[in-house]
């Protein structure tokens, strides 16, 4: 007996990032300019112009993103448990390497449509329902993850 199953289809990042993506919200970890990510969003703010006295904590950037229902652009890992904190809030990130050099180059890939995962069954299926959970993509390493925290009624304490 024999068992077939449909290989899951290559995702494209780039156009997960633009189905889930509103806003991105750029942190003042990140070098690169905002005009190379127009293929990614209309709606693209850095955390620098919104407060250039750079008074703003990382959780006070964590709020900011889960009320612009924002896709965060960060190095910063830490971010991750305080935007998880809040269960109700909406949120993204995507987190990018440290320095000008890889920064550029990964989110340049990134917006140029050459960044592809190929997921399992599950998660394909998960990426569909992206836009109703909380998304984390790592683009740290040279094979990017992805990773949706489901806001679902079993998943609540």
């Amino acid at each position: 007996m024999s068992h077939w199953h449909r290989a899951p289809r290559a995702v494209s990042v780039r156009s997960l990032v633009q189905r889930y993506a509103k806003c991105i919200l750029l942190d003042r970890t990140i070098e690169v300019p905002a005009g190379n990510l127009k293929a990614l969003s209309m709606d693209i703010q850095a955390v620098c112009a919104i407060d250039p006295g750079g008074k703003l904590s990382l959780v006070q950037v964590a709020r900011l993103c889960q009320e612009m229902c924002a896709l965060l652009i960060t190095t910063s890992a830490e971010v991750i448990p305080m935007l998880i904190a809040d269960g109700r809030a909406f949120w993204g990130a995507v987190l990018v390497p440290l320095g000008r050099t890889p920064q550029a180059e990964v989110l340049e890939r990134l917006a140029a449509n050459q960044l592809n995962m190929s997921p399992s069954a599950h998660q394909e299926l998960m990426a569909e329902y992206v836009a109703r959970n909380r998304l984390l993509i790592d683009l740290r390493s040279s094979k990017p993850s992805i990773g949706v925290f489901c806001n679902c009624r079993w998943n609540r304490p």
